[in-house]
């Protein structure tokens, strides 16, 4: 959680207040997103189910960037799940 804002206690105590699934969707996720971030979104009403699909929608689209980086533009990105 090296993105988040403030101390790693105040960012673990964030992450703990989250929802499982979506918890489960920043552990299951390529990338180290900020649970921060979501935290925010949770607080302010944003639904989990809405939270998790976002999540897995950032996470697939930097997917998709790494390997366009990487491999170049031929690489295959409907691999990419």
């Amino acid at each position: 959680m090296g993105n988040s804002k403030g101390s790693a206690a105040s960012a673990i105590r964030k992450y703990d207040q989250l929802p499982r699934s979506v918890k489960a969707a920043l552990q299951e996720a390529r990338f180290a997103w900020g649970a921060g971030y979501f935290y925010r979104r949770f607080q302010a009403g944003m639904k989990a189910t809405d939270m998790v699909k976002y999540i897995r929608k950032i996470d697939r689209a930097e997917a998709i960037k790494q390997a366009s980086k990487t491999w170049g533009p031929d690489y295959p990105i409907d691999l990419i799940r």
